[in-house]
């Protein structure tokens, strides 16, 4: 599944919308009881606006077996971010909130499960319900996980806390960049492009990208890096090259 999954995403960045369908019906056929296989098709036909194919796509993955590396959340999840990515927030937002009622990962307290409910609160611009589980989970260990940090982080930019967020970038600062390939640096740009510092947000990419993160589909559906995507340095940043 791997190869359709990657060629797909292929020519999704590329815009080759037409192409990544193709890759995700031959996904389909060749691994018909799999829900992961639905997703290049899932991603294509988000990103084309086809609201109805979305739909009906989903409710065959959800006649096909359990599937132990995708979730009915996270196809949910996946068809918001592209929708969301591609002009269409109502319809994001109507995934978002099925996703809500999904069976999260892991069981009541487990760290997976708020870290998961913070960010679709988040993506559906409740903030201060956002925080909540995050504040819980950052006041439960000594050491949480980057994403809790930078998505908190983001947060506190994001509700006039700059001070708080400057705290938490150097939280992630701190934490050593082996085997986290970029993960803690990517939430610093993040929190730069929300105080509104593009420079340094872009700087922190490139140092994330040399420490190991991988250029993927996020690059292109990241809520927070919106306000860089007119920015020419990170345009230039994120060009597919030929």
């Amino acid at each position: 599944m791997s190869y359709w999954d990657l060629l797909g995403a292929i020519h999704h960045l590329r815009g080759e919308h037409e192409a990544e369908l193709e890759a995700g019906r031959e996904a389909q056929t060749a691994n018909p009881t799999r829900k992961l296989a639905v997703l290049p098709s899932l991603r294509g036909f988000a990103a084309l606006g086809r609201l109805a194919d979305v739909d009906s796509l989903l409710a065959a993955a959800n006649r096909l077996p359990r599937d132990a590396a995708v979730s009915e959340g996270d196809l949910l999840r996946e068809a918001a971010q592209e929708l969301e990515a591609h002009g269409h927030p109502d319809a994001a937002a109507r995934y978002w909130e099925r996703s809500l009622l999904s069976s999260p990962p892991g069981g009541p307290g487990d760290p997976a499960a708020a870290l998961l409910r913070a960010a679709t609160l988040y993506a559906l611009q409740r903030l201060d319900q956002a925080s909540h589980p995050l504040d819980s989970l950052l006041g439960s260990t000594a050491s949480p996980p980057p994403d809790a940090l930078g998505l908190r982080g983001v947060l506190a930019a994001r509700q006039n806390e700059p001070a708080r967020a400057r705290v938490l970038a150097r939280r992630l600062a701190a934490i050593p960049p082996r085997y986290n390939f970029g993960v803690p640096t990517v939430w610093r740009a993040r929190i730069a492009a929300a105080l509104g510092q593009r420079d340094s947000a872009v700087t922190l990419l490139r140092q994330a990208f040399a420490e190991g993160r991988e250029y993927d589909l996020w690059l292109h559906r990241d809520h927070d890096l919106a306000p860089l995507r007119d920015y020419p340095p990170y345009m230039e940043l994120i060009r597919p090259k030929q």
